[in-house]
This record gives C-alpha cells, sequence and structure tokens, in this order.
C-alpha cells in the first residue's frame, strides 16, 4: 500500500511542480511516506542484519535497491540546492519507487529475472543484427554513396568539382538570396537532413559505412524512415542534385531492410526473453522456484521422490491370533 501510494504521490507531485496547486499537501504526504519506508528499513536492518552474517540486509539485492531509493529519498528532503541538475537527478533516481513492487510479486520477479537471463543470448542477437548492418550500409555506401547532396539553392543542380560537364548556370557556386532568412547566403552542396529545411537537424547519407549504419538505424526504428527511401528514389549520378522517382527500385532496398531488421531481428530479441519467461513459467508450475538455487532444487525433488515411494505393508497375524501362530512369524 505505501509503495502504490509513493507512486501515486510521485505522479501527482509533477503535475503540483508545474501548477503550483496542493503543493504543500504533497510535499508533506511525501514527507510522511518516507518516514515509514526509513522506519522498515531501520527495523529490517536490526531484524536481518547489516552485512556480515548469512541473510543480512545488504547481501539481498532487492533490499539493497530498496534502501537505495530511501537513501536517495532522504537526500531529496534534506537537500536544499539552487544547482537544478542535482535536483533532477535526485528526483530522477526518486522515480525507482515503483520497482520496490517487484520484489512483493513473483509474477514481477519472474518477468524481470527471465528479461534479465535473456541478456547473453540478447548479446548474440546483437551481433547478428551489427552484421545485417553492415552488409546493408556497405550496399548503400555502393549505391547512394555521396549522391543524397544538392545545393542550397534548388535552382542549382550540380557540383562543378564533382560533376562533369556542369553548366554555370547550374553551378552550386557563388551567393544566392535565401527567401527563407531573406539574407544573402553562399551556396552549399549538402546532404539532407531529418524535418524541415529551415531547422537544424541531423544530416543523412551513405557517404560512409558508419553514417550509413546510423541512417540504416533511423529506418529500423521506423521514424522518418520515408525521407531516407524518398531521398534514395530520386538520386541521380554523382555530383549531380536529386530529381525526384530517378531511381524508384531502390525502394525495394530499403523494403528488405525494415523486414530484416524491423520484423526478423526483433522477433528474435522478443522470443528469446519469451523463451525465457516459458522456462522459468514451467519450473514454477512444476513445484519449484526460480529463485532456488541448483542444490534447493535438488533437494526438492529429492523429498518428492521419498514422498512417491510407499513401503509395502507387513502382513502381521491378527490380535489375538494363535500364540504358535505368532511364534513363527517372529522367528521368520
Amino acid at each position: 500500500v505505501l509503495i502504490a501510494a509513493s507512486c501515486v504521490l510521485l505522479a501527482v507531485e509533477a503535475s503540483t511542480r508545474a501548477s503550483g496547486d496542493g503543493r504543500d499537501v504533497v510535499n508533506t504526504l511525501d514527507i510522511i511516506v518516507t518516514i515509514l519506508f526509513t522506519m522498515e528499513m531501520a527495523m529490517k536492518l536490526v531484524a536481518f542484519g547489516v552485512a556480515f552474517h548469512p541473510g543480512a540486509y545488504v547481501r539481498d539485492s532487492w533490499n539493497v535497491l530498496d534502501g537505495t531509493i530511501v537513501i536517495l529519498s532522504l537526500v531529496d528532503l534534506a537537500v536544499q540546492s539552487d544547482n537544478l541538475r542535482v535536483l533532477k537527478l535526485i528526483r530522477f533516481c526518486r522515480a525507482l519507487r515503483p520497482l520496490r513492487m517487484i520484489r512483493r510479486l513473483e509474477g514481477l520477479r519472474i518477468v524481470v529475472n527471465a528479461v534479465l537471463k535473456a541478456i547473453p543470448n540478447c548479446v548474440h542477437v546483437m551481433m547478428v543484427s551489427l552484421l545485417f548492418f553492415l552488409i546493408f550500409a556497405i550496399l548503400g555506401v555502393n549505391f547512394f554513396g555521396g549522391r543524397f547532396y544538392s545545393c542550397t539553392d534548388e535552382s542549382r543542380t550540380c557540383e562543378p568539382s564533382l560533376a562533369d560537364n556542369c553548366p554555370a548556370e547550374l553551378a552550386c557556386v557563388g551567393s544566392w538570396l535565401n527567401p527563407a532568412s531573406g539574407m544573402l547566403e553562399d551556396r552549399r552542396w549538402v546532404n539532407p537532413t531529418y524535418g524541415e529545411p529551415s531547422v537544424i537537424h541531423a544530416a543523412f547519407s551513405f557517404d560512409n559505412v558508419g553514417i550509413g549504419m546510423l541512417t540504416l538505424f533511423e529506418v529500423a526504428t521506423l521514424e522518418l524512415w520515408l525521407d531516407v527511401m524518398n531521398r534514395a528514389a530520386d538520386v541521380t549520378e554523382l555530383g549531380w542534385a536529386p530529381v525526384r522517382d530517378s531511381n524508384r527500385i531502390a525502394v525495394f532496398f530499403f523494403m528488405m531492410f525494415v523486414v530484416v531488421a524491423s520484423y526478423f531481428i526483433l522477433n528474435l530479441f522478443v522470443t528469446i526473453v519469451v523463451d525465457n519467461f516459458s522456462k522459468m513459467k514451467a519450473k514454477v508450475e512444476n513445484g519449484g522456484s526460480v529463485f532456488m538455487t541448483a542444490t534447493q532444487r535438488q533437494w526438492v525433488e529429492m523429498q518428492r521422490v521419498v514422498a512417491r515411494q510407499k513401503p509395502a505393508p507387513l502382513q502381521i497375524p491378527a490380535v489375538g491370533a494363535n500364540p504358535v501362530r505368532v511364534a513363527c512369524f517372529n522367528l521368520v
């Protein structure tokens, strides 16, 4: 209940910080919740000990997480600093309070452990994905390298130092009056950028393998990837500005990459996590626990085997049977 209340206070605090309404009430409740969490930590330290014996407080990673969050909350209440960066860092760490819920709910612990145990296999998948990115980046450099460029003055379509037979009236040289800024500027031969040309954004191209991999990463996120594909579909010769739909076959390059990077590779990551979760869930359904050590699981399995063994009933003479029969039974 306290964890849920602290999460609600964190959400309410963000809105009250912006508006100022009810700020004192929220701060008072936050102090009360922090004091209660501090009392809980102190009682656990007394009950379990600090660090120097098995089962001590700091030997449990979940206790370390709880203690760290409590200490950061106390620091946030105690520090009154004008350094906004320090306060933002501390309040960012306080946002980890909902993680304390993981310890109380075994289902969440299974999910978190499934994600953590999937990390080594995810590293292998990441290496495979980087290999695909490298292959497509090399292809992109061969297909589109140096061909994304255009002049800042759209009426000029070639760069004399790169293009053969570039007429003077189309050369990207000299100065021009930029209608957007109303100022006289030098013509520049530049790569395109994401978003509006009038705003400063990161440029994209396939001029080399490194820049190509960054461009492909943007394509893989499916965010503004159409800008890249449309530019590739317009490229012409080296030193000449792109012309609308002059290289339509480039669309298939990006379709293949999106299928491989955004669906195939992404599904591999999801499959690894789901597979680990299924294995852990199966252990729980079989009566074990994903949080047991190998020795503990062996002991539990041995207890199951012993419980399943039923000794054969001993056939003894009934009470009041013939004394001769009883004597023969005891003898054999």
